[in-house]
């Protein structure tokens, strides 16, 4: 569900890199159906238990109108720069960080309302109620991942997105009520996605707050790849941004992470597709590259300044992968329309 390091639910896709995407698509001219890899598995409740969805209802509404051939409007549903201001980022924020999460383990009735918290939130979401989905996530939490507090531009671009495998650990409490839980789940059929989510309470309901990615917790074999974002400003002051993976390949193995570290001064994202041999990856902005041609791997957004994260794939197979990012720059132009991206091989195990 993806602030992670932002973590934050993920979209994601985390689970706000997924709303991106179909924006993005839907501009393009793609169908409301993305070619996707679905999730794993993913029932209408969480594994241990037949939760159902429980939430309040939302406020009567509609998405937010966009001026036609704005900016905005052409990157409908995604998230403009000033949603993430340079004041919220760098060492500042993670001194901030640092000291509001300093949690406490919780224990027996604390520790299982807080899973139950979790565990409702992935239920609205595996049953399709976006409504209630979205009514379990608070103003900021809708800002940070959608660009928007308006709670119907979020349910517009959640349409088939779910949490597969769901599995919950170390509940903890904090001395401003707050709460989090580790949560760890499948994205699409290869994305392992491990965050902790942080909630707060309104009336009888536990709300998603913020999201912070952490390091997945599993004994699978892991191979890491390190990938740095970085931008460059010519002298007539075009900027170039790109990813610089430390290795151009990896033999297949269990689970590929991909550390990327922004170090940069703009917010990123990094999606991963597999795109016809030879394809221009521009090709996703300008409809050249068919719906059904481009598969969508795994995504992870936003990446702050500074800020490090890892994008999990479990059982990757052979092949070529795509690594760009849609996120705009300041006037709404895509940084892929800049050239960011990179192609990165999978070479099968000898």
């Amino acid at each position: 569900m993806s602030k992670d390091s932002t973590s934050r639910m993920r979209l994601s896709k985390g689970f706000r890199v997924l709303a991106v995407l179909a924006a993005l698509f839907l501009v393009m001219g793609f169908s409301a159906n993305i070619r996707t890899v679905s999730a794993q598995d993913a029932s209408a409740t969480p594994e241990g238990g037949a939760v159902a969805c429980d939430a309040p209802a939302l406020p009567p509404g509609t998405p937010t109108p966009q001026e036609e051939g704005s900016p905005t409007a052409d990157m409908a549903g995604m998230a403009s720069p000033e949603a993430y201001p340079e004041e919220a980022t760098g060492e500042a924020s993670a001194e901030a960080t640092e000291e509001v999460y300093n949690g406490t383990a919780a224990e027996g009735a604390d520790a299982d309302a807080i899973v139950a918290a979790a565990e409702n939130l992935v239920a609205c979401a595996n049953s399709g109620n976006y409504e209630s989905f979205v009514a379990l996530m608070t103003t900021n939490f809708l800002e940070s991942q959608f660009g928007s507090g308006n709670p119907y531009d979020a349910v517009q671009n959640l349409d088939g997105f779910t949490i597969g495998d769901y599995a919950a650990s170390n509940p903890m409490t904090y001395e401003d009520g707050s709460v989090s839980i580790d949560s760890q789940y499948m994205s699409s059929q290869y994305q392992l996605a491990s965050e902790r989510w942080h909630l707060v309470q309104d009336g009888e309901y536990w709300k998603i707050d913020e999201l912070e990615y952490i390091s997945a917790n599993t004994d699978l074999t892991q191979t890491v790849v390190g990938v740095n974002i970085t931008e460059t400003t010519a002298d007539d002051g075009t900027k170039t941004y790109a990813f610089e993976p430390n290795a151009p390949s990896a033999t297949a193995t269990e689970l590929l992470t991909f550390h990327i570290v922004n170090n940069g001064s703009e917010v990123h994202e990094t999606v991963i597709f597999i795109l016809p041999e030879g394809a221009d990856p521009k090709g996703l902005l300008d409809g050249s590259i068919k719906e059904s041609d481009a598969t969508f791997v795994g995504a992870i957004s936003p990446i702050l300044p500074g800020q490090e994260v890892d994008l999990n794939l479990v059982n990757l197979p052979a092949g070529v992968y795509t690594l760009v990012c849609f996120f705009p720059d300041k006037n709404g132009v895509p940084h892929l329309a800049h050239g960011m991206s990179t192609t990165f091989e999978v070479t099968a195990a000898s």
